[in-house]
């Protein structure tokens, strides 16, 4: 199952019964309304649970004065454009119930145990590099999606859907070892491209512990230095330690909850943001 993406004068939005919900993945400014509007029609007559909006900080008030709840934010709340606040509108209560919220706080209070300010740049093992992937990569990125998720909200375990994904400026980034593929992940800048979700991040089993996502991330955010990107920030599994505590090690804060969200694992999870200002 796949949920539709569709497009709102220039805003994006998502929606179906795979995550139940609507998601406005990108809200651009003077669309507010007619997205929300929009976005409660198609909650309405499909009998979503959620609506979840990724929006600019200068959107916050078209949202909350229709009853959106703010469930994380990256930075300040400021009006600085790079400042991402994520809102969410509970249509069922059941949905607005964290599941286990004693291992949630657990697994945030571990990783912030774990926060550095400043990262440690981990050297390639003997054998190890990373690669851009390119349309050749997309059945190896492909395969190792498929047998990390059994589920994902976006169909990533799709070769053509990376390619497509590839096309429209998503970045796959593979850590190699010796022409095995070890860890992915992407990069997803934001369409005025100030901010970038580091994301798909997938590593084998037998090769954890061996920090392969920690060197993805850095590397990944080395390769933003020269973008116009001031902020990075990520959607991670609440209940997993791995993800979170990585990119608490790399310096990420946490932004919050975003309760019961995403269809990942075989389940709608909730998800803990996470965000870094990598330049002024």
């Amino acid at each position: 199952m796949i949920d539709s993406v569709i497009q709102i004068g220039q805003s994006i939005l998502q929606h179906g019964t795979f995550n139940d919900r609507v998601y406005l993945m990108g809200v651009h400014p003077g669309d507010e309304t007619k997205v929300i509007k929009k976005a409660e029609s198609l909650a309405d007559s499909n009998g979503y649970s959620k609506i979840f909006a990724k929006v600019s900080s200068k959107s916050i008030d078209s949202f909350t004065a229709k009853g959106y709840q703010v469930e994380a934010q990256c930075g300040s709340g400021t009006a600085a454009s790079e400042n991402l606040v994520f809102l969410s509108k509970f249509l069922d209560q059941d949905r607005k119930q964290e599941q286990d919220p004693g291992h949630t706080e657990k697994v945030i209070k571990t990783a912030q145990d774990e926060y550095r300010e400043t990262p440690q740049d981990l050297p390639l093992d003997k054998g190890m590099n990373i690669i851009e992937a390119d349309f050749s990569h997309a059945d190896l990125l492909a395969e190792l999606y498929t047998h990390i998720f059994k589920s994902y909200p976006f169909p990533i375990q799709d070769p053509f859907f990376l390619m497509q994904e590839m096309t429209t400026g998503t970045r796959y980034f593979c850590l190699m070892q010796d022409n095995e593929l070890l860890g992915a992940a992407s990069i997803e800048q934001s369409a005025d491209r100030k901010t970038a979700e580091m994301t798909d991040f997938a590593v084998k089993p037998v090769h954890r512990g061996k920090q392969i996502a920690e060197r993805l991330l850095r590397h990944m955010e080395k390769v933003l230095q020269d973008s116009p990107v001031a902020m990075c920030y990520t959607i991670a599994r609440a209940k997993s330690y791995g993800m979170n505590i990585t990119f608490a090690r790399c310096g990420y804060q946490y932004g919050g909850t975003l309760i019961n969200n995403t269809n990942i694992g075989g389940s709608i999870e909730s998800m803990n943001v996470w965000f870094r200002r990598i330049k002024d």
